[in-house]
C-alpha cells in the first residue's frame, strides 16, 4: 500500500486534481513495466494542480521532448493526461535547473522538500512517472 507523501504551497486542501511522482526500479524481466511496477514505492509524492501549474510546469516542461525511459520510443511533449517517463539523466536536469534558479524565500521550502523527495526516491529508483487524474 502506497503512503503519499503531499507537498502543498499555494493548492487549497480541497483541490482534487494532482500530479504524482511515481518512482520505479528496472527489472531484467521482459513485462517488467506493469501497472503494479510503478505503484509500489511506499512514498510516492504527490503535487496538486495549482502548486505543478506555479512551481514546477516551468521545470518540467523543457525536459521535453525527452526518450521515455521505458521502451526508448520519443515522447514529444509533456502530456497532462497520461504517464509522462523520465529517466535519471531527466531527473539530473530538473534538479539542476530548480538549483540553478533564484527562488523567492516563500518557495524555498517546497523547493528544498521537493530536491529532498527527489533525491531520495532516486537514491532507490531509475525512472520517475508523473502522472495526474485529469
Amino acid at each position: 500500500m502506497q503512503n503519499f507523501t503531499e507537498l502543498r504551497l499555494y493548492s487549497q486542501l480541497r483541490e482534487k486534481i494532482c500530479y504524482d511522482f511515481q518512482p520505479v526500479k528496472k527489472n531484467s524481466a521482459p513485462d517488467w513495466v506493469q501497472w503494479e511496477a510503478w505503484h509500489s514505492y511506499p512514498n510516492p509524492l504527490r503535487i496538486y494542480l495549482t502548486d505543478f501549474e506555479q512551481l514546477l510546469r516551468k521545470y518540467v516542461l523543457p525536459l521535453f521532448p525527452s526518450q521515455d525511459a521505458c521502451d526508448g520510443s520519443v515522447q514529444q511533449n509533456f502530456d497532462p493526461c497520461f504517464d509522462n517517463w523520465l529517466s535519471v539523466s531527466e531527473y539530473h536536469k530538473l534538479t539542476d535547473a530548480i538549483r540553478k534558479d533564484t527562488i523567492p524565500p516563500e518557495q524555498t521550502a517546497f523547493y528544498q522538500a521537493f530536491l529532498q523527495w527527489l533525491e531520495t526516491a532516486m537514491s532507490e529508483s531509475d525512472i520517475i512517472v508523473i502522472e495526474s487524474n485529469l
